[in-house]
């Protein structure tokens, strides 16, 4: 008779954690990643890592998730380049997507030839951009996808002409290359040990309470961050990240429950489990 008792009490709050998960929404139906065209898995890395933290296991896994390693020097094609960090506050990812949103071509380049252009452009780079370190082109690389990543100043738009037309006007450029990983004992506690999403701030806040009533306080929140959106939305959203541990048993109702939630939640285990398979994109 007890054990029927406690089985029928554990299905009843199992329902309500689902139920109270499923109640997340959001009138902003904001994105945490709104557009990946215009964001790196770096940029979202490192924003994470910057993130309110807690005395908690899965707060100090995101801090200590992105590794810098070794540098090299190689000789690279600027098509290999495909993302440039910092155009407007942020990483971009989609080089050939950002030329269009150049207005007009200056009066400086209408009548040139393209070889003159590129070597107008070229040159801009090279002495303007912040990408030059001790004579080389500075930039970051995924190590997780191979992507290489331009340390730019000012001159984004210029960096993603040179990608877009290197296959009529070669470029190669001598490079250094700082190589940054996922450390794999955080990223075991991400992925197999705890269940990290992000929330909408104000619905996570509901549902922890709503889980501490439910005695599921083993789910918490644990760090707050910003939506990760295009460049122009001027008012991003704040988020927070609710971890729940593996072994718990009220883990398939949370998930369930986020599942059918009206609010767009971003599932971050998931996500760093793609990007140690190799994921390039967002």
């Amino acid at each position: 008779m007890l054990r029927t008792i406690l089985a029928y009490v554990g299905f009843g709050r199992s329902k309500a954690i689902r139920a109270a998960a499923a109640a997340v929404h959001d009138p902003k139906s904001a994105r945490f990643i709104g557009d990946a065209d215009f964001t790196t898995a770096m940029d979202i890395l490192f924003s994470l890592r910057w993130g309110m933290t807690l005395s908690h296991p899965v707060s100090k896994a995101v801090g200590g998730l992105l590794v810098k390693g070794s540098e090299r020097d190689e000789e690279v094609d600027i098509r290999k380049v495909t993302g440039v960090a910092i155009s407007k506050g942020r990483l971009i990812g989609n080089l050939p997507r950002l030329l269009k949103t150049i207005d007009t071509t200056p009066e400086s380049l209408v009548a040139s030839s393209l070889q003159e252009q590129h070597q107008v452009i070229l040159e801009n780079v090279m002495q303007h951009s912040g990408c030059m370190r001790n004579g080389r082109f500075d930039l970051w690389e995924e190590g997780w996808s191979g992507r290489l990543i331009a340390r730019n100043d000012a001159t984004a738009r210029r960096i993603a002409w040179l990608h877009v037309h290197g296959g009529l006007v070669q470029t190669v450029l001598p490079a250094r290359i700082t190589r940054y990983g996922l450390d794999p004992e955080a990223l075991d506690v991400l992925t197999r040990q705890w269940w990290a999403v992000l929330v909408p701030a104000d619905e996570a806040a509901k549902l922890e309470c709503a889980l501490r009533r439910l005695r599921a306080d083993r789910c918490q929140l644990v760090l707050e961050t910003w939506s990760r959106t295009a460049p122009n939305d001027e008012i991003p959203t704040c988020w927070r990240l609710l971890a729940c541990p593996r072994d718990s048993r009220h883990l398939q109702a949370l998930r369930d429950g986020l599942a059918d939630a009206a609010a767009p939640v971003f599932d971050l285990s998931q996500w760093l489990r793609m990007l140690a398979a190799g994921r390039v994109l967002p």
